[in-house]
C-alpha cells in the first residue's frame, strides 16, 4: 500500500462517516508500515481541504478528527492556501470540534507525552483551556494530577498559570499534594505556588496545601518550609545566595527538619525490621519473590543429602489429603533432579504426630495459615514446609528448590522462612495476536511452570476475536485445554481475556455471544474473566448513554459465561467519569492499563477508589517493538504499578506482554518484566530496592540456571544498550527502537543525532554479552527449555549486533544510504545475515507457532535483498 493508497482509503472511509474503517485502516497502516509511514499519510497535502484532518475538520466529524488526533496528525500542517486545521474551524458551525482539540491536549498531558503537546501548542492550541465549563481545571492542574515533571516544566515554560483556580477555587499545588508527589510539589513551590490558598467549594472545601499534606510528612516539610520563607521574607539573590534575616528562626527550622528526616529514618527501619529479618548470607537476599521474614538461625550449616526422604502429615479432618501433598512435591520432581537430588516417601503420620529427623523433609499443612502462606525451616534436624493449604506447600517446596539452586554443593545456614502474599491476584498476560511470538503448546506449558515457580497464581491469554463464528484462535481448543489442566495442576487459573478487533455498537454485541461461548467453553474456571479496552469501551460508552443496570444486566449472557463470574474491565476510558463508576455492580473489577515508564497509576487508582471496585493494575514488559527489551522503562513502569496498588489497597498486578509486528523479539524478552512483576506482586515492599543487577542475578539464578550470573545480567545490558540510542529518539522510545528500524526500514533511518561512539560502545556491549552467553551455555549443558531460552537471548544479542554494524556503515557513508556502503562490507554483513536468519527458523520453529515466521522471514530477506540485490530471497 503507497501513501496515496492509504490517503484514499481513509477518506472513503471518511465521507462514508464509517469511523470503524477509519480505525481499522490506521491500525492497518500502522502494523504493516510502521508509525513513520502513518505519519507521512496522515501529512500529506491529498485532498481540496490539504491534509485528511482538514478535510474532517470541514465535514464536522468530530469522532474522525479524534480518531485522527490519536493516530498522530499534527493540526499545524498548512494547506496550499497557508490555512491550518484550527483556523479552519468555524466555531459556529462546530462548536464542539474545538473542544475535540482540547480533549487531546489534556490526554496527552495525562500520558506524558511531551512532544506530541509540543505539536500541539504550536498548532495554535491555547493555553487558558479548561476541561470543561463545569470543572474548570486547567492544563497545569491536569499536569499535576497526572503528569511528569518535565510535562509541567514544559507547560510552566510555556507560561501555564501556577496559581490558576478550578471552579472549586483549587490550584494545581491542591492536586499536586492530594497526588502526594514531593517532586511535583517541589517543582510547583519552586515556580510561585501560593501555599496559603484555601480550596473554595467541594470535598476539600476550606482546606489549604498544609491542610491536605496531612500524613505526608515529606511534603508537609516542604510546604513549610515555603510557607517559612514566606513569613521570614527570605529573599534570593539572582545568584543563588540566600539571605536569612531571621537567623535565629531559620536555625530552629533546621533543628525541626533535621528531628523530622530522623523520625522518618527510624520509622522505616521498623517497618524494615518487622517485615523482613535480612540473613546474614546474601545468597539467602537473591530468593524471588523475596519473603517476608529470612531469619538466619543459629548452628551449623545444614548438608542437604542427595535423596531424601518424605514424611507426609495427614489431617484427621480430611480437608486435605496426604496425596494431594505428593501431587504437589510431583510437580517439583523434575527439577529436583535437574539439581542432583531424588526423593521418595518414607511414611505417613498424623496430624501433631510428625517424627521426621535428620535427613527428612516434613510436609504439614496448618489450617491456621491463609491458603497461601508458608512456612519453611532447615536445620539439622530437620527440614519442614508447612503451608496453609496446598498452594502454601507448593510455595515452599519451591522455595527449598530456589534455596538448592543459590547453594550448590555447600552447606546451607540454618534459616527459618515465613512467607504471605500481599496481592491475592498475581498474573501475566500472553497477548494472542496471530502475528506475534505465540509459543507452542510445549513452550507454553515450560512458561506455565517458570511463571508457577515465581508464585504467579494466574495467567490471561488475551484475544481479539471478530464477530464470525468460525474458531480463530491459533489454539485449538484440546491445546487450551491442556494449558488450562496444567495451569490448575499448579495451582494458576487460566483467565479468558476477550477483547473485540474495532469497536461497535453495544446492540452489535450479542453477534458475538457464539464466538465468545466457544472460546470459554475451554476454560475449566470462570470465576474471572477479563474484557479487554475495546470491549470495555464499548460497554461503558453505552452505559454512560442508557445506564449501568441497563446494559450490565445484559453482560454476563452476551459473554455467555455464569451470572457470578467476575468481569475484570479496563477502566482507562472511564477515568474522569466519577459519577458513573459509583453505579458499577460489585461483580465488576477494574483494570488500569498502562506501558509508559510515567503512566499515572496512582492518580488513576485514585480516581476509581470512589468505585468501591476491585482494582488491578497492568504494566506491560516493554518488550514489543525492538530487539531485545526495555529494561529501565519496564522496571520503573511495574514498580510505580506496585506502589500505586500497595497505596491504594488494590487486588493484584497483571503484567502484559503485548505483541508487535514484525515479532523479532522472542518471548524469553519479556520474562525480565514477568519476573519482575511476580516478586513485586507478592511482596510490593521490593518496589523500593529492586535495581536491574538484582535483577539480573534472579534471572541468572531461577529461570536460567546459571550460576555464573552471567545470563540474567547479559539480557539486561542488551536491553539497556538498545535504549541508549532511543533516547536520542524520545518520539520513538515506546514505538520502534532505532536499531529494530534498522532492520526493517534501513533506507529511512534518522543517523543525524546518533555517534560513532555511541553505536560502537553498543558493539562492544553486544559482543561482550555473546561471550558470556556462551560461557553459560557451555555450563548449562541442556537441550530443554533453559537452553531453548538461552539460544533466543543469543540470537537477540546477534540482531543486536548486526544492526548497530549496519548502522555505523550507514553513518560513515554519510548518507545512510546502503548503495553508499562498501561492497566487502556489505557482502559481510548480509552472510551473517543470511547465518541469522537460518538460526531464527531453526529457533521458531523448535519453539513457536508457525504463523509469525512468515512475516519475520519476510523483513530479513529483505534487507538481505537490498544488501546484495543480485541475491534471491529466502525460501519461506
Amino acid at each position: 500500500m503507497s501513501v496515496s493508497e492509504a490517503c484514499e482509503s481513509i477518506l472513503e472511509g471518511l465521507e462514508a462517516g464509517r469511523i470503524d474503517i477509519i480505525k481499522s485502516i490506521i491500525d492497518h497502516v500502522t502494523n504493516n508500515k510502521g508509525t513513520d509511514f502513518l505519519l507521512e499519510v496522515l501529512s500529506n497535502d491529498c485532498c481540496q481541504e490539504g491534509t485528511i484532518l482538514h478535510k474532517a475538520v470541514r465535514i464536522g466529524s468530530s469522532d474522525a478528527v479524534r480518531a485522527l488526533l490519536m493516530a498522530g496528525s499534527d493540526p499545524g500542517i498548512l494547506n496550499s492556501n497557508g490555512v491550518s486545521v484550527l483556523d479552519s474551524i468555524d466555531d459556529t458551525s462546530f462548536p464542539s470540534l474545538l473542544q475535540v482539540f482540547t480533549e487531546d491536549l489534556f490526554r496527552n498531558i495525562a500520558g506524558s507525552a511531551t512532544d506530541r503537546i509540543i505539536i500541539l501548542l504550536n498548532s495554535g492550541i491555547s493555553l487558558d483551556v479548561v476541561d470543561s465549563d463545569k470543572t474548570k481545571n486547567s492544563c497545569l492542574h491536569w499536569a499535576a494530577s497526572f503528569g511528569s515533571p518535565d510535562t509541567i516544566s514544559l507547560l510552566l515554560a510555556r507560561g501555564a498559570q501556577v496559581n490558576a483556580l478550578n471552579s472549586e477555587g483549587a490550584t494545581p499545588l491542591h492536586d499536586a499534594v492530594l497526588r502526594a508527589d514531593p517532586r511535583v510539589v517541589q517543582l510547583l513551590l519552586d515556580s510561585g505556588s501560593d501555599v496559603n490558598s484555601v480550596i473554595l467549594s467541594g470535598k476539600y472545601a476550606e482546606k489549604s496545601a498544609l491542610d491536605l499534606a496531612e500524613g505526608k510528612e515529606e511534603i508537609s516539610t516542604m510546604l513549610r518550609d515555603q510557607s517559612l520563607k514566606k513569613e521570614t521574607n527570605v529573599t534570593e539573590e539572582p545568584g543563588g545566595n540566600v539571605e536569612k534575616l531571621d537567623e535565629d528562626k531559620n536555625i530552629d527550622t533546621k533543628k525541626e527538619k533535621a528531628g523530622l528526616e530522623e523520625i522518618s529514618t527510624i520509622t522505616s527501619q521498623e517497618l524494615k525490621s518487622k517485615s523482613l529479618k535480612l540473613a546474614l548470607d546474601r545468597r539467602f537476599g537473591l530468593l524471588w519473590p523475596t519473603p517476608q521474614v529470612v531469619e538466619q538461625l543459629a548452628g551449623a550449616d545444614v548438608e542437604i543429602p542427595k535423596h531424601l526422604y518424605l514424611v507426609v502429615e495427614s489431617q484427621s479432618n480430611n480437608r486435605i489429603s496426604a496425596h494431594q501433598l505428593l501431587d504437589v512435591w510431583d510437580l517439583f520432581r523434575e527439577d529436583l533432579e535437574g539439581l542432583g537430588y531424588s526423593a521418595s516417601v518414607k511414611r505417613f503420620d498424623l496430624s501433631g504426630q510428625s517424627s521426621a529427623g535428620p535427613g527428612e523433609i516434613q510436609l504439614a499443612v496448618n489450617s491456621s495459615l491463609g491458603e497461601q502462606d508458608f512456612t519453611l525451616v532447615l536445620t539439622e534436624k530437620k527440614i519442614k514446609m508447612i503451608g496453609g493449604g496446598v498452594t502454601g506447600v507448593q510455595y515452599a517446596v519451591s522455595t527449598f528448590l530456589q534455596i538448592l539452586q543459590l547453594f550448590r554443593n555447600v552447606g546451607i545456614p540454618p534459616v527459618s522462612i515465613k512467607d504471605r502474599p500481599m496481592l491475592t491476584h498475581r498474573a501475566a498476560l500472553l497477548d494472542l495476536a496471530p502475528y506475534g511470538r505465540l509459543p507452542t503448546v510445549s513452550t507454553l506449558l515450560n512458561l506455565v511452570r517458570i511463571l508457577s515457580n515465581m508464585k504467579l497464581n494466574k495467567i490471561y491469554l488475551y484475544s481479539r476475536l471478530s464477530s464470525t463464528p468460525d474458531w480463530q484462535l491459533n489454539y485449538s481448543p484440546g491445546d487450551l485445554i491442556s494449558i488450562d489442566r496444567e495451569c490448575s495442576d499448579r495451582q494458576m487459573e487460566l483467565i479468558p481475556a476477550l477483547d473485540i478487533v474495532q469497536p461497535c455498537a453495544f446492540i452489535e454485541l450479542p453477534k458475538y455471544t457464539q464466538v465468545f461461548s466457544r472460546v470459554v467453553s475451554c476454560f475449566s474456571s470462570l470465576n474471572l474473566v477479563s474484557l479487554g479496552p475495546c470491549l470495555s469501551s464499548v460497554i461503558f460508552s453505552a452505559a454512560r448513554i442508557i445506564g449501568c443496570n441497563q446494559v450490565f444486566g445484559q453482560i454476563w449472557n452476551i459473554l455467555s459465561v455464569p451470572s457470578n463470574t467476575q468481569l475484570i474491565l479496563c477502566s482507562n476510558s472511564v477515568l474522569n467519569l466519577e459519577n458513573m463508576v459509583e453505579d458499577f455492580p460489585s461483580s465488576v473489577s477494574l483494570i488500569d492499563y498502562g506501558f509508559q515508564a510515567n503512566y499515572p497509576f496512582e492518580s488513576n487508582l485514585h480516581h476509581l477508589s470512589r468505585s468501591g471496585n476491585p482494582v488491578l493494575c497492568c504494566p506491560g514488559t516493554s518488550a514489543w517493538n525492538c530487539l531485545i527489551g526495555r529494561p529501565q522503562n519496564m522496571i520503573h513502569n511495574i514498580a510505580q504499578a506496585a506502589k500505586a496498588i500497595a497505596e491504594y489497597g488494590g487486588e493484584g498486578l497483571v503484567i502484559a506482554n503485548w505483541t508487535g509486528s514484525p515479532a523479532l523479539t522472542h518471548l524469553s524478552t519479556a520474562l525480565p518484566g514477568w519476573v519482575l512483576g511476580a516478586g513485586l506482586a507478592w511482596n510490593t515492599k521490593a518496589a523500593d530496592t529492586i535495581n536491574l543487577g538484582v535483577l539480573g542475578e534472579i534471572l541468572s539464578h531461577h529461570i536460567f540456571q546459571d550460576s555464573t550470573g552471567g545470563s540474567g545480567s547479559a539480557v539486561v545490558e542488551l536491553g539497556l544498550a538498545e535504549c541508549s540510542l532511543d533516547q536520542v529518539y524520545p518520539d520513538q522510545q515506546l514505538q520502534t527502537s532505532l536499531l529494530l528500524s534498522s532492520i526493517l526500514r534501513p533506507g529511512n533511518l534518522h543517523l543525524e543525532k546518533v555517534s560513532l561512539e555511541q553505536l560502537g560502545a553498543v558493539i562492544q556491549t553486544s559482543r561482550r554479552c555473546l561471550s558470556k552467553l556462551q560461557g553459560c551455555r557451555e555450563v548449562v549443558e541442556g537441550e530443554g527449555e533453559v537452553e531453548g531460552l538461552l539460544q533466543e537471548v543469543t540470537l537477540g544479542a546477534e540482531l543486536l549486533l548486526l544492526a548497530a554494524r549496519l548502522s555505523r556503515g550507514l553513518l560513515q557513508a554519510g548518507e545512510y544510504k546502503i548503495e553508499l556502503l562498501q561492497p566487502t562490507f556489505k557482502t559481510d554483513i548480509a552472510n551473517k545475515l543470511l547465518a541469522l536468519i537460518e538460526q531464527y527458523r531453526a529457533v521458531w520453529l523448535s519453539r513457536y507457532l508457525p504463523g509469525g515466521l512468515q512475516d519475520t522471514m519476510l523483513h530479513l530477506s529483505n534487507l538481505l535483498t537490498l544488501l546484495l540485490p543480485e541475491s534471491s530471497q529466502v525460501t519461506l
